[in-house]
Order: structure tokens, then sequence, then C-alpha cells
């Protein structure tokens, strides 16, 4: 039998939260689901070491009353000390065809060096916290043998508001955001490794204006 798309998709955010779960544990923190904030139901709450990370997942498309949830949600949580809220978009699992050796790792790498334009227009200092769900899903093979190559992932932000001193002081204001992100390129003839120098990166942040 085949799990049928719809399927996947109406139970799409528990199998997220689920993984969320799993990944936070394995690291050492204290997990809760559905856990109360303030008089807010967060989907996933992370303690460890006087720290505390608010997770909202998100699978699909907001509507205004949960546009406006979220923001007074993330509002709370980063005014409370020792708090951090963490927006998680995880879009449908797609399917990959192909793998390239190391591709998350250059992808961070690129993106930490050359930081893409849209996550510069969000904050005036943001950081690049992990690139995940990476898929090739597209080549194309030239007439003179040149590989190219269109794909997709999700970048984890943090979105950092006010000086670097203002935020040791937790005078300043951190946010922690992920988005969707495309990618195009070309592959190295000789060791067939993404062609950084050809690489093109487009990062949608488009929900963090909704």
């Amino acid at each position: 039998m085949v799990i049928k798309h719809k399927y996947t998709k109406k139970y799409l955010h528990d199998i997220a939260i689920a993984q969320l779960y799993d990944e936070y544990e394995a690291k050492g923190y204290s997990v809760t689901k559905e856990h109360m904030i303030g008089g807010y139901r967060a989907d996933l709450v992370a303690q460890k070491n006087g720290e505390t990370l608010v997770f909202e997942v998100t699978t699909g498309s907001l509507t205004q009353k949960g546009k406006e949830r979220l923001r007074s949600l993330s509002a709370y949580v980063n005014s409370q000390a020792g708090h951090k809220f963490k927006f998680i978009y995880s879009p449908p699992p797609r399917e990959r065809t192909i793998d390239i050796e190391n591709i998350e790792e250059i992808l961070t790498t690129e993106m930490i060096y050359n930081m893409p334009d849209e996550l510069n227009a969000l904050s005036p200092h943001p950081a690049i916290e992990e690139i995940y769900d990476v898929d090739v899903n597209e080549i194309d093979i030239g007439k003179d043998g040149t590989i190219s190559l269109k794909g997709t992932g999700t970048v984890s932000v943090e979105l950092r508001y006010g000086s670097d001193s203002d935020n040791k002081k937790d005078m300043g204001h951190i946010t922690f955001y992920s988005f969707p992100f495309t990618f195009s390129s070309k592959l190295e003839h000789k060791n067939r490794k993404l062609d950084t120098k050809n690489l093109k990166i487009k990062i949608d942040t488009s929900k963090y204006y909704e």
C-alpha cells in the first residue's frame, strides 16, 4: 500500500512536532508538548540549564487569527528572561532524487560568508543557525556535459535586533525563524561537487511579513 499525499499532509503537523521532540530530547532537553505559557498553548517547549525554547510549528498557510496569535506568543516569550521563541515552517516532504555529498555543509558555509540579501533585510545582525531538509530535485545535462541542478531546503536563522553589547546585556531582541529556500548551481566536472561560484540562493521570507 502506498500512503496517499493527502494523509501525509493531514498528519504532517503532528509528525513535525514529534520529530522536534525527539531531536531536543536527544540533546538533553526536558521537552513537553501542548505546553501552557503565559495563557498560550505552545506546540512544544524544551528546557535545559535555565534556557527555555518555545516552538510554534506550521505546515501551511496561516489564517489572520493564527498570524495574530503567533505575533502575540512571540512577543510574550521574548519578553521573558531566558526564553527564546522559535517559529518552525515544515513543508510537506519532497521526493529526493539526487544525493550530493556534504551539500548541507556547503550551503551553510556559503550563507554564513555571503549572507543572503533577504535575511539582511530582516535584521541588522542575522546569523545562520542550521540548514536542513535539502533536496536536489531537478538536474539537466547539457550537450557539452555541463551538469546544472536545482533544489530546495530550509534555513533556520537567528534575527538579532540591537548591538552585540546590547544583546550581551539582555537589552537587545533575538528571534528565531525558519524559511524555505531554493538554489541552483552546477557540478564541478572533476569531482562532481557543488560549484559554489555558480551557486544562486533565493530565500522565501514572505511568512515573516504576514
